[in-house]
Parts: structure tokens; sequence; C-alpha cells
């Protein structure tokens, strides 16, 4: 019989405990020896448990580490296609100052879900869009860098790129033969205007000779305007080429309102190349100098991309002695393609 208040087992019919000499009640006592369980088992029944766990999530892991290193999906860019004139010094791809030129990697891997992305070492040297798994470059400057195509955070390839300004070197038939329609269409809208203005103004309008007009410094601030144009719509910001514009001129009023709006519908554009067909003296510090300018442009909404030539009589006025762009006038679209 064990004793309640101690524990002791002590014999059968003994009215008191042998150890602590409390007082046995055989009704309290009726039950029979049992062997006292110890706290030892259970600990050691938690220790095994957690061994066990542990062995588990070791073995997952590293399941999980030899799934990802053998059979996860092996991505690599075996070569890349250039849709564009360039040219190859060694192991690097020269391309043209202002010229834009598509790069479409193609890509050894079964999935379809792949978001490749490009990053140059050097931004300032051109201008980089993404066309879904492709992209667009246009040189600004004549450098070298590096285009670096990533999956996610894994450099897949390193492309050595370079851009050199080759405009001087073309041929003057060249130059000719591709701005011979728009020179057509410029005389055809000199006329027109010939006809519409007195006399007095015919003289303005008629090409002035180079040595009156400061074509090296409007050209200058041309091509300066063109590539802020391309920063102020691809980054929203109108206060990029609001300081090369006429306060209150048509240019002026017409960007502050697109340039928002075109960035809110996601509209991204790069600049391809741009040709100067002819420059004129309007009256005194305004001149008017017509390009033909390449653009590429992409459209979320409309899904759609596209190279679109445009050509324009762009109205410059003297500002101290800088320039500023003041309107663009007979503006029109002479050719879109789609990609």
């Amino acid at each position: 019989m064990i004793c309640k208040n101690c524990g002791t087992n002590n014999k059968e019919g003994v009215t008191y405990c042998a150890y602590c000499g409390k007082a046995l009640n055989d009704n309290d006592y009726i039950y029979s020896e049992q062997t006292p369980q110890h706290s030892g088992d259970s600990k050691n029944l938690m220790k095994i448990i957690a061994i066990v766990v542990s062995i588990c999530l070791v073995l997952g892991g590293s399941f999980i580490l030899l799934k990802e290193s053998v059979f996860s999906e092996d991505v690599s860019i075996e070569d890349v296609v250039v849709d564009g004139e360039y040219e190859m010094e060694g192991d690097t791809y020269v391309f043209g100052v202002n010229k834009t030129v598509i790069i479409e990697p193609k890509i050894n891997s079964s999935s379809d879900k792949l978001d490749l992305s490009y990053k140059l070492d050097d931004s300032s040297i051109a201008n980089v869009v993404k066309l879904n798994n492709k992209c667009s470059i246009v040189g600004l400057k004549e450098q070298g860098t590096n285009l670096n195509i990533y999956d996610g955070d894994k450099i897949l390839k390193v492309l050595k790129i370079s851009f050199k300004d080759d405009s001087k070197s073309k041929s003057a038939t060249n130059g000719n033969s591709s701005s011979s329609t728009v020179k057509n269409k410029t005389t055809t809208r000199n006329n027109s205007s010939t006809k519409n203005n007195s006399s007095s103004k015919n003289n303005d309008t008629t090409q002035s000779s180079s040595s009156s007009i400061p074509l090296d410094d409007i050209t200058y601030f041309m091509s300066g305007y063109f590539n802020d144009y391309v920063d102020a719509m691809n980054y929203g910001d109108f206060s990029i080429i609001s300081g090369e514009l006429t306060t209150g001129g048509n240019a002026y009023n017409q960007y502050e309102k697109s340039i928002p709006h075109a960035y809110e519908k996601g509209i991204t554009i790069s600049l391809r190349g741009f040709d100067k067909v002819s420059a004129k003296k309007v009256s005194n510090g305004v001149y008017s100098i017509t390009y033909t300018v390449d653009w590429e442009i992409y459209n979320p909404e409309e899904e759609t991309y596209r190279l679109q030539r445009e050509y324009a009589d762009y109205i410059v006025k003297q500002s101290g002695s800088s320039y500023k762009l003041d309107r663009l006038e007979n503006w029109e679209i002479l050719s879109k393609q789609y990609i």
C-alpha cells in the first residue's frame, strides 16, 4: 500500500507509514503497487521527436537545393541578332551616333516567361528602350561601353558596343538621294506660302546664303533639342525641354500638355536619326530649319511599336547668344512602319 503523503510503498494491512508515520486510510489506498512514472522518459521522447523533425528539415532543404541546381531551367543566350547598320571591330559592335538599332537575343530556354532587362555600364553614351525581350539603342556620342543583358539578377551576356559619328563621311550623293523628295515638298510649300504673303516678304522666305545664317550654332542647338525631347517624353518631365522653347510659343503650349499625357499612357520613344534638309532666314533673328526625323515609338495601350519618319520646318528664334524653338510649321508624317 502506497502512502499518499510521501509515496512510500508499505506492506498491506499496516496502519501507519513506515517512513513518514502518517496514518494510512484503507479507503484511500486500495490500489495495488504501481511503478512510478519518471519525467525523464517524457524528455527523452521530446528529444527524439526534435531530432526527427530536424533531420526532415535538413533533408527537405537539401532536396530543394538539389532540385534547383539539377532540375532548374538553364537559361543562356547563344547569339544576338542586330536589326540595323553596324560594323564589327574585333568583338565590338560599332553603331552610328543618332542611329537606332534593335538587338534581339537568341535565347536557349524552354520557358516562355523570361523577362530580360538591359543596362549600360555608362548610361550617358546611349539611350536604351526595352521592347519585350528585345531592346533598341540610340547612340548619343562617340564612345564605347558594355551592354549587360539580365535575367532577373543574373547576367546572361555582356556585349561590347561602341558608337561613331559617320555623318561627315556620308557621300553627297547619299545625302541628296535621301532628301530629294522632301526638298521637292519644301519648294511646293514655299511657293504656296509666297502666294499668300505680300511681295515685301518674298525675300525673307527665299533660301538665304549660308553666310547670313549661323548654321553651325542652330544645328548644334537642334541636336541638343532632339535628344532632350526624347528624355522629356520618356521621363514625363516637361522641365527638361521647357528652357529650350520660347515661353508662350506654340511649341511650349503644345509640349506642356502632350508630354505628361504621353507619359501617362506609357508611350516611350527613341531617336533613330535626323537629317537637315534646308535652312533659311525668316526675319531678323528668326530662322526656319527643315528636318526629317526618324522616331521609334512604342505605345503599350495599342500594343504597337513603329518606326515613324516626320517632316517639319522648325522655327528657331535667337535669344541673346543662344536659340529657342518657337513652333513647328508644315509638320507631317512621311511614313510609318509597324514592327
